[in-house]
């Protein structure tokens, strides 16, 4: 059986001060602190946790709060009411010669769904921006390490590498080899990192940059990615709007990657982003039957050629037919600027003519799937699951070999959830009793 947990990355700003810059590009003049302006900030920094209470899990940077008093912000106040919060610290020296803690990084999780939640936050010179926690998922029982961090800046415009930016990768590259210490230390099922990197893979062609390749090349983090501007610098000349933010998954099976919410409601200058984890994968002993899989198997074996190729064309007829309509542009489904909606409409369009393509592939996996799970019940039939799953089509034919009864697109389920959430109060966490109703993004 499979549970999923929502896990979510945001850049929290530096007070005011970031939200006049997100503020300044949209109005497309230079905004002005004013008295009225703090309010507003507050207000937007309220709404917005509010909106993000119901994710599980949050990968917060930016924090700029003080240690150990956390808790000034408007955003962590309300946020802390649903989630306990995980932090290293990060020591600067004052003017007068002492030290001054603060906290940079935190991750936000939900008290209800979570256990046995032990803080691991690194605290080394090449880290000093890396919170951790160690948690296990009550449903699930899957033992998980979740971790925010914030990688140096680069100035993508130079068209080269400069200190910052080379000293980001160092703390990038060494970073992940403690990562990988802790994972071997507390034996986890899977990590998960929320991080503001500074920079974007394709921008970092140019000036040889490896931040990235450390997480993908030796025993790779799968990168989520929104593929949409996470950031707005109207003082840069060329990258006033960028894509920053991601979120690194190993162990684990994901869902589709999205940014939360409108520039225009978002209290900083980086827009969250954020995707579902699913956890588990097999059905459980008490629900599985050999012979009823095997009999479910041997119909598939002798239907799936047809009835697969009479889905996919209806799903495929779909698709063509909002891509043709310009959907992307009138249907709740899409999110974000004129731009982000057609790069959206011209990704869907690819993803299309992929699908065809790779169909009579993946008809032959179902169909070996299929006779194999008549020998095989168990992996047979999960390798059907896994193909279907690959598909990704209208509907499946074998919805019983699924984990759960459909793996939700981010796209229906992430959004439409949040934008219904008027207050925290509304929010059911933690109960699974027949009686209650668990509200689930």
């Amino acid at each position: 059986m499979t549970s999923k947990v929502h896990v979510a990355s945001f850049n929290t700003g530096c007070f005011e001060a970031d939200y006049l810059i997100k503020k300044s590009h949209l109005e497309g003049n230079r905004s002005e602190y004013n008295e009225g302006l703090t309010k507003e900030y507050e207000n937007k920094e309220r709404s917005l946790a509010k909106k993000l209470a119901n994710v599980e899990v949050l990968c917060l940077q930016e924090i700029s709060e003080d240690y150990p008093e956390l808790n000034n912000r408007v955003f962590l106040k309300e946020l802390n009411k649903t989630h306990e919060f995980f932090h290293g610290q990060s020591i600067t020296k004052t003017k007068s010669g002492k030290d001054d803690t603060f906290v940079d990084n935190l991750v936000a999780v939900n008290k209800k769904q979570f256990e046995n939640c032990k803080n691991v936050s690194i605290y080394k010179p090449c880290a000093d921006q890396v919170a951790a926690v160690v948690a296990t998922h009550i449903p699930s029982q899957k033992k998980m390490m979740f971790v925010s961090a914030h990688a140096n800046g680069c100035e993508l415009e130079k068209g080269q590498p400069v200190l910052d930016s080379l000293d980001g990768d160092r703390k990038c590259a060494e970073f992940h080899r403690e990562l990988q210490a802790l994972k071997e230390q507390h034996s986890v099922d899977a990590i998960v990192i929320g991080a503001d990197m500074n920079a974007s893979p394709e921008d970092l062609q140019s000036v040889n940059n490896n931040r990235f390749n450390v997480f993908t090349a030796k025993e790779p983090f799968k990168i989520n990615r929104s593929k949409q501007h996470t950031n707005l610098n109207p003082r840069s000349e060329t990258y006033k709007e960028r894509e920053l933010d991601y979120i690194f998954t190993k162990g684990i099976a994901t869902g589709k990657t999205q940014v939360i919410g409108n520039w225009e409601d978002c209290s900083s200058d980086h827009r969250p982003i954020g995707t579902t984890i699913f956890l588990g994968d097999e059905v459980e002993p008490d629900q599985f039957n050999e012979t009823i899989v095997r009999l479910q198997s041997l119909g598939l074996a002798i239907t799936t050629p047809i009835a697969q190729t009479v889905l996919f064309l209806y799903d495929v007829a779909w698709r063509f037919l909002r891509l043709a309509t310009l959907g992307h542009f009138w249907d709740h489904k899409s999110h974000g600027s004129f731009k982000d909606r057609t790069i959206e409409l011209v990704k869907d369009a690819g993803m299309l003519v992929g699908k065809v393509a790779a169909f009579p592939i993946a008809l032959i996996g179902l169909q070996f799937a299929a006779m194999y799970g008549v020998y095989d019940p168990k992996n047979g039939s999960q390798l059907y699951a896994k193909i279907e799953r690959a598909l990704d089509g209208f509907q499946y034919l074998a919805p019983s070999f699924q984990p759960s009864d459909r793996m939700p697109n981010l796209e229906d389920d992430f959004f439409d959830h949040l934008d219904s959430i008027k207050d925290v109060s509304e929010i059911n966490l933690g109960s699974n009793s027949k009686e209650e109703e668990v509200v689930h993004i």
